[in-house]
């Protein structure tokens, strides 16, 4: 009984980070999907051209600029 524990320890500690990233990419796609969709279904409710243009605008993902020094010092400190 202790060796089936034993072995059922180790798949478990195995296999928890795969299941960890699955499920975090799972709920990713889920969100994408939700946003797309609504930016659909928004989109066929307006009529002007132009506020759909401003609406997906509104929606772009803004990247923050990176900065490099408080990533550096971060890294400093991890190694």
């Amino acid at each position: 009984m202790e060796g089936l524990m034993a072995m059922g320890t180790a798949y478990v500690a195995i296999l928890m980070p795969v299941l960890l990233i699955l499920v975090i990419f799972f709920f990713n796609a889920k969100m994408q999907k939700n946003k797309y969709d609504t930016i659909i279904e928004v989109s066929k409710n307006i009529q002007d051209p132009s506020e759909i243009k401003d609406l997906l605008e509104d929606l772009q993902e803004k990247k923050k600029p990176i900065d490099y020094r408080r990533s550096g010092v971060i890294t400093f400190f991890l190694v």
